[in-house]
């Protein structure tokens, strides 16, 4: 019975100071930034999600997709490495097609990215399983992406699958 208590204590434990549960989604590729505003960064997200920051329900949002990495101030190592790497890119749907917002350390409050600053903004989604029985459907795809915003050079290929609400 002690055993019981002790793991139940240790998963406890881990779920809220390390996050341990189970990850879903796959992400293979990267997104880089040339310099300019933005710096010089070569990185592959570390997450995805479908959540919608606008806070609308599902169905009523322009949030497609949203594209996550640790926040650089947890990771100080990283941080003298790339000081503009990004902590999030947010993908919506707007009435001239796709937009994307793109967060840095140094840029929270994001850099837009539509249609109009790049060559290439393609995004493909299809919705997978849901990862756990009952649960929403995941969404899975490919982004290509070759923009210019604020002095720098953005690029993406990224091939994704699991990202859940």
């Amino acid at each position: 019975m002690k055993f019981l208590i002790a793991s139940a204590a240790v998963l406890t434990v881990c779920v809220t100071l390390t996050g341990c549960e189970p990850r879903f989604f796959k992400v293979h590729g990267t997104i880089s930034s040339d310099g300019g505003a933005l710096g010089r960064w070569d990185t592959a997200p570390e997450g995805c999600a479908r959540d919608p920051l606008d806070k609308k329900p599902i169905g009523e949002s322009a949030t497609v997709a949203t594209f996550l990495w640790q926040d650089l101030r947890v990771r100080e190592r990283d941080r003298k490495t790339f000081p503009d790497a990004p902590t999030r890119l947010e993908l919506s749907r707007t009435d001239k097609g796709l937009s994307a917002n793109l967060e840095t350390d140094r840029t929270a409050t994001g850099t837009t990215l539509d249609t109009g600053d790049c060559r290439t903004f393609h995004l493909t989604t299809a919705e997978g399983k849901p990862a756990l029985a009952g649960g929403k459907p995941t969404l899975g795809g490919m982004l290509e992406m070759d923009c210019t915003a604020r002095g720098s050079h953005i690029e993406a290929d990224l091939r994704f699958s699991g990202c859940e609400f």
